[in-house]
């Protein structure tokens, strides 16, 4: 038996990946879900994102949340006064190379904690994936049953994921 050339993060053993390609009909806002076996979902741009295709050098990222967002508090087991949020509910809005972003939430959820830290610095977001998932994250969130079914039912795997991302920025070259 051969070991694979580097262990595997974290994020790959323990969450299963979700992916939604062009949330809001919007071209590029590709988005992650990361779904731990206790059912929260840590939410994430997808590496395919349009705006984390762009160089750091180029254009700035500029991303602001809700203000009723960073301001939910939850509490106790049951997460108490955590806001719901619906399918379509926006997180934050994202900047970037003269296009606006509008990141959802993608399903019915709970907020339990949004990362205030990327309205100061967004360049975090570049660190979603791998060892600084840590870094980069939208949202965690405590999905309703019915809705992680459901977005599991809609949203892609990694593989297919990267074959929409490949399929698109082919198309996207043949406009060139």
């Amino acid at each position: 038996m051969s070991l694979p050339a580097q262990p595997l993060l974290t994020l790959q053993r323990v969450y299963s990946a979700h992916y939604l390609v062009d949330v809001g009909g919007q071209p590029g806002n590709d988005q992650a879900f990361f779904v731990h076996p206790n059912g929260l979902v840590v939410l994430c741009l997808a590496p395919g994102h349009a705006a984390l295709q762009l160089q750091p050098g180029d254009a700035p990222l500029a991303l602001s949340f809700g203000e009723s967002l960073l301001l939910s508090e939850v509490s106790g087991k049951r997460k108490r006064g955590g806001l719901t949020l619906r399918q379509e509910s926006a997180v934050a809005t994202l900047s970037a190379g003269g296009q606006v972003y509008c990141l959802r939430t993608g399903l019915r959820a709970k907020l339990l904690e949004a990362n205030a830290r990327l309205e100061q610095a967004p360049q975090l977001l570049r660190n979603a994936h791998g060892e600084g998932m840590h870094d980069g994250w939208l949202a965690i969130l405590m999905p309703f049953e019915e809705a992680l079914e459901g977005l599991k039912q809609r949203a892609l795997g990694r593989y297919a994921y990267e074959s929409a991302v490949a399929a698109r920025r082919d198309a996207s070259r043949d406009l060139l």
